[in-house]
């Protein structure tokens, strides 16, 4: 085989899109594309790529699989040492003479967007013409990273859609990011370079038909043109449940502050849980933002995606970076408190990393940041917080995953977090109880213990919301200890529901049924049907 494209995913889950676009730009060679997860034995994806005798072996690299490349790519060398082995991507574009010091294996590195380097580089290497002269980094010559022109050829073709197989997939509709984040590598390209409109709405109708349950743009401002952006929106809005099958949704990174009163309106229409939102804060301290190169209008900002959430027919999903300059304890949890309270599904509390390439990396001795030399180069202590505040910040994290982001816990955080200082003060103390408490049962029965003791007068209401949290998001049978009560009218209340053909037991699904002794009543739920929100619907009957 003259040339094998390697992704290495982080989960079976994922999919990869680059190697589908560097081979639809080799359709000429004898050229397949592996997916293999960081998560396999290192020897099992060596043999799978040795098998098959390649004379390139190309691997697109990403800070959660360059630790997994540099070994295979050496495993590989010591076996084939005639294999030639390519690395590409963002991990790798900005730091090439790095890559090829460091591991003698890399022959070649593609610096910046690959489709025309590779093919160029694959061109040199099996037909003998001429090295390329931008995007290729060897030992004899460094490469600044490419920047491409116009719309690439399609990746999406059967071979893709029978690889992908269902799983999560990736769309984009321009390159590059109309901001200069200092943090982000997406702004080096200036500007943004937009995919003509008919290749977008044809390719997304393709993936959309192709079993793909979720698909993600990777556009990272995808409204950064308004009228692009409500035109691509309008269409897939149109085609639901048409062309587009009503159980696909499609996720947009979107900047909150340059949304307005149109696309709110058009948003408005969207059915249920066609589209999924996430808007970046990253913080609400104006010097930070200013710091980063951020253009933000926090109060238009915060108001946009209030809108956003009221809508009640989309997944929002908010996310905040701890580590950035001028940002200490104090100042971030008030940010905290502030996205919080926006009431977004999920709320990402990330962790500054200083990739290759960025500003920050430039500026990190500067700035005095002290951060990890591996993968993910994440920060751990800046002149603004000390390592045992992000010690603090990072058991909130754990907290907010498992409590909020999960969704098992709305009744109770609705109920008990307002009796707290601030929803930072709740998600804190509430990860000192379960920082080292992993099974989802025992967490219950360990938040259920400290809520009663902080709410003693609360007792049975917190019982009682943790019973609906249970039931709507848990098809296992029974509750957790803590919440389970003994009841001798369970079987009373079993033949009450199943006398009535509006409340009876449907044929093979199964039911749970408990008690809710403060409101003196019963609650079930039957495991077969969920709402947008991802939650068994509940019933309730009085006792």
């Amino acid at each position: 085989m003259d040339i094998i494209i390697l992704a290495l995913n982080s989960k079976y889950i994922h999919s990869s899109l680059a190697p589908w676009y560097l081979k639809s730009e080799i359709e000429d060679f004898d050229a397949s594309v592996l997916e293999h997860t960081v998560n396999e034995d290192i020897e099992t994806v060596a043999l799978d790529v040795l098998s098959r005798r390649p004379k390139i072996l190309a691997v697109s690299v990403y800070i959660w699989n360059v630790g997994f490349a540099y070994k295979l790519a050496k495993r590989i060398k010591e076996v084939s040492k005639n294999t030639c082995i390519i690395f590409g991507g963002p991990e790798v574009s900005y730091n090439s003479a790095e890559v090829l010091n460091i591991c003698n294996a890399v022959d070649y590195v593609i610096c910046g967007e690959g489709e025309e380097p590779f093919r160029n580089l694959c061109n040199y290497l099996l037909c003998g013409e001429e090295f390329p002269d931008k995007g290729v980094s060897s030992r004899e010559k460094l490469a600044m990273p490419y920047i491409g022109i116009g719309t690439p050829k399609s990746p999406y073709t059967e071979e893709y859609f029978t690889m992908l197989n269902g799983r999560i997939s990736y769309f984009e509709s321009s390159r590059g990011c109309p901001y200069s984040c200092a943090y982000c590598l997406s702004g080096r390209q200036e500007g943004v370079r937009f995919f003509d409109m008919q290749y977008v709405k044809e390719n997304l109708i393709k993936l959309a038909q192709s079993g793909t349950k979720t698909i993600k743009f990777v556009d990272r401002t995808f409204n950064a043109n308004r009228r692009r952006a409500l035109e691509i929106l309008s269409f897939i809005i149109e085609n639901s449940g048409k062309a587009f099958p009503d159980d696909v949704c499609v996720h947009f990174e979107l900047s909150g502050d340059l949304l307005d009163d149109e696309t709110i309106a058009l948003l408005k229409s969207a059915p249920e849980g066609l589209f999924q939102f996430e808007v970046g804060i990253q913080s609400f301290n104006f010097e930070t933002i200013k710091a980063i190169h951020r253009k933000t209008d926090n109060a238009t900002l915060r108001h946009r995606i209030s809108q956003l959430v009221e809508l009640g027919n989309a997944h929002i999903h908010t996310d905040l970076i701890a580590g950035l300059p001028y940002e200490n304890y104090d100042s971030f949890v008030d940010s905290f408190n502030q996205a919080y309270e926006l009431g977004a599904d999920m709320l990402q509390l990330g962790f500054l990393k200083i990739l290759h390439g960025t500003e920050l990396e430039y500026r990190a001795t500067e700035y005095g940041f002290a951060y990890s030399n591996e993968p993910p180069y994440e920060v751990y202590e800046t002149p603004w917080l000390s390592r045992d505040e992000i010690l603090m910040l990072k058991i909130t994290e754990n907290a907010v995953d498992r409590l909020h982001n999960s969704g098992r816990f709305r009744r109770m955080l609705a109920l008990c977090l307002p009796r707290f200082d601030s929803a930072y003060h709740f998600f804190f103390e509430c990860g000192n109880v379960i920082r080292n408490i992993r099974g989802l049962d025992d967490m219950t029965d360990a938040i259920y213990l400290f809520l009663c003791k902080r709410l003693p007068h609360m007792i049975e209401e917190i019982r009682d919301a943790m019973v609906c949290d249970r039931l709507a998001t848990n098809s296992s049978k029974g509750l957790p200890k803590s919440l389970y009560r003994a009841d001798s009218r369970f079987l009373e209340i079993k033949k009450r529901l199943n006398f009535d053909e509006h409340t009876a037991e449907k044929p093979n699904v199964r039911r749970s049924i408990a008690i809710l002794y403060h409101s003196d009543r019963a609650v079930y739920a039957d495991y077969d049907k969920k709402n947008n929100r991802g939650e068994y619907l509940l019933g309730y009957i009085n006792l």
